[in-house]
């Protein structure tokens, strides 16, 4: 089984993201707590560790942090805004620290849209600044989108425009807005996509991507809405190669450990005529927001053994 590790050092953020999965509560981890974590980590067996949401750029010990990941000799991974990679010298001493592995998230190549997301003027343009010096010290930097009502009519576009001003960018990610743990507001919660719309956006993105060869996943969607791609999606890789993952956060929660049967979630009636239910993650919080989604159960048998064999043989 393979675990994933995602260490929260703080939860201060220099963005105020309208539907934000973890809204800042002031919180950040000392070096001895996050010594005493990455021995967790290193006892596990695991050989790297994502420093995680939000913001771990900001936390005043990343660089500290950065080397007693290296001296306990895991990998470190940073997922960012990206604010602060638009400052070239810190870029580079993250390059110069050996960080070889950044993930960046990023909603839309609309600059108004980008800002009002965020909640903070400018920071379209610190993200365009990010991704020019993450390319110039050749740090190896993937995408992550969350879909909302704001960016599910252009995911196709976005891809392209990522792809004109970095073109090693090889791998992306997209996530469905997860509702139990973003902020309690209604322009959240308007803010959640219409998962009966996004299938056409997503099938031309991905078509993209696999004739030029780059990778790609998505998170809590129905199979049947990304036909062809089922294999993409990354509850189904979780189910299918036994994968577990384990997040360490800086409120009630602690740390939270997911199985791979924690990856499936809540499905329809339709969904017992499918031919690949024991794989797929069904409806993401179906009862309390995702109501309206409506699925198109899949009925060839030998799609299961397909998806099974496409997943086992990707290795991203």
């Amino acid at each position: 089984m393979s675990i994933i590790w995602y260490l929260q050092i703080n939860r201060i953020c220099n963005h105020n993201c309208i539907y934000c999965s973890n809204p800042s509560l002031w919180k950040m981890m000392s070096l001895d707590e996050v010594k005493q974590w990455l021995e967790s980590i290193k006892n596990s067996g695991y050989d790297s560790v994502i420093l995680t949401w939000w913001e771990p750029t900001i936390h005043p010990q990343i660089f500290e942090i950065i080397k007693m990941v290296h001296e306990y000799g895991l990998k470190p991974r940073i997922i960012t805004n990206g604010t602060w990679f638009a400052d070239e010298e810190f870029t580079k001493r993250i390059k110069d620290i050996g960080v070889e592995l950044v993930h960046i998230s990023r909603y839309t190549y609309d600059q108004k849209l980008n800002d009002y997301i965020r909640g903070v003027d400018g920071a379209y343009t610190n993200m365009i600044k990010a991704m020019m010096n993450l390319r110039k010290y050749k740090i190896e930097t993937q995408i992550t989108t969350a879909i909302s009502q704001f960016n599910q009519d252009h995911l196709y576009k976005n891809v392209l425009f990522i792809k004109k001003i970095y073109p090693e960018i090889r791998h992306f990610v997209w996530n469905i807005l997860d509702p139990k743990v973003m902020k309690k507001t209604q322009e959240a919660v308007d803010s959640l996509p219409d998962l009966n719309a996004i299938t056409q956006q997503l099938t031309k993105t991905f078509e993209y991507l696999e004739s030029i060869g780059d990778t790609f996943r998505i998170e809590k969607i129905p199979l049947c809405k990304i036909p062809g791609y089922e294999w993409a999606n990354t509850e189904v890789r979780k189910i299918v190669k036994d994968e577990s993952r384990k997040v360490v956060f800086l409120d009630e929660r602690n740390i939270v450990e997911q199985q791979p049967e924690d990856f499936k979630y809540k499905y329809l009636a339709e969904c017992e005529q499918c031919a690949i239910k024991k794989i797929c993650g069904w409806i993401f919080m179906k009862d309390e927001f995702y109501k309206n989604v409506q699925v198109s159960p899949i009925k060839d048998k030998k799609c299961l053994e397909q998806i099974i064999n496409k997943i086992l043989l990707w290795q991203s």
